[in-house]
């Protein structure tokens, strides 16, 4: 301790060491500062690209729910209560198309309730009305035994 009170004893080197501190405090908080800038930036940025995947995967929900509705209407008897000419054709392609439409719009929801849980926590979003087995149309059809 003597040795350092020695070193500093002339009021120049007293002036140094004040500088060299006063220096290092503010590199030190410049470094910080940064380090929080870009955290904030990042997240931002991460956030931002959350955003527009949700944003694909409920276009890709779109699409794939509006094939189902189609495939049911193209399916769906007529006001008479006739299925279509091409509907007693269609026999066994027309349950593989049903199944494989109705798995393209599940496996649509997986990913978007995926995202929703894990970076949008705080927002509240019901997707069991976004179900195909929910929908009003559906369960008309299906009452129908249009669409089983």
């Amino acid at each position: 301790m003597n040795t350092i009170i020695e070193i500093f004893a002339q009021d120049s080197d007293k002036a140094k060491l004040i500088i060299v501190l006063i220096t290092a405090l503010i590199t030190i908080s410049v470094v910080m500062l940064n380090h929080h800038f870009q955290q904030k930036r990042d997240s931002k940025e991460l956030y931002r690209s959350k955003i527009e995947e949700l944003y694909g995967l409920s276009t890709e929900y779109t699409k794939n729910a509006s094939e189902l509705l189609n495939l049911m209407f193209r399916n769906a008897p007529n006001r008479l209560g006739k299925p279509p000419i091409a509907f007693a054709s269609l026999g066994q392609t027309f349950e593989v198309d049903k199944e494989v439409a109705l798995n393209k719009v599940n496996n649509s929801i997986v990913p978007m309730k995926m995202l929703c849980n894990l970076y949008f926590h705080d927002e509240t979003f019901n997707f069991d009305s976004y179900e195909p087995t929910t929908f009003p149309i559906i369960n008309g059809l299906v009452s129908q035994n249009t669409f089983k």
